[in-house]
């Protein structure tokens, strides 16, 4: 299995994923905020490193409305592009913004080469986060 990891700004738990992925990956890779590579993406453990801007952080409750729609596929599509280029086959979002950007846009991601990723569908997704549906 090749992996990428999607930090959310050197997310204390990332350390602890990278881990455990370890022994199950030739391939354990994690994106960054870009510029100077710090704090996770500098562990040895990791095979590589790639700067990404982060996913955005507010949503609105649909989030696709079309302005966020346009935004999270842009980081989708960056997602995407590293996987293509490195032969990733298996994505670990890190935080509730990426699910939601990666199950509004899987068709993206599934079109790179991915073949796992723990995403439910969009709705799913967006249900888990709405505080009114319960």
């Amino acid at each position: 299995m090749r992996t990428l990891i999607l930090d959310f700004d050197g997310n204390a738990a990332t350390y602890a994923v990278i881990c455990a992925l370890r022994p199950e990956s030739s391939f354990l890779g994690i994106t960054r905020t870009p510029g100077p590579a710090r704090s996770t993406a500098t562990s040895s453990l990791l095979d590589a490193s790639f700067p990404l801007a982060p996913v955005p952080r507010q949503f609105p409750a649909d989030p696709r409305t079309p302005l966020f729609a346009e935004r999270t596929a842009e980081w989708v599509e960056g997602v995407a592009q590293i996987c293509r280029e490195n032969g990733i086959d298996a994505l670990m979002p890190s935080s509730d913004m990426q699910v939601v950007a990666l199950a509004t846009h899987e068709e993206l991601w599934r079109e790179a080469g991915v073949l796992d990723a723990p995403v439910p569908s969009a709705r799913a997704a967006i249900d888990a986060l709405d505080k009114l549906v319960a």
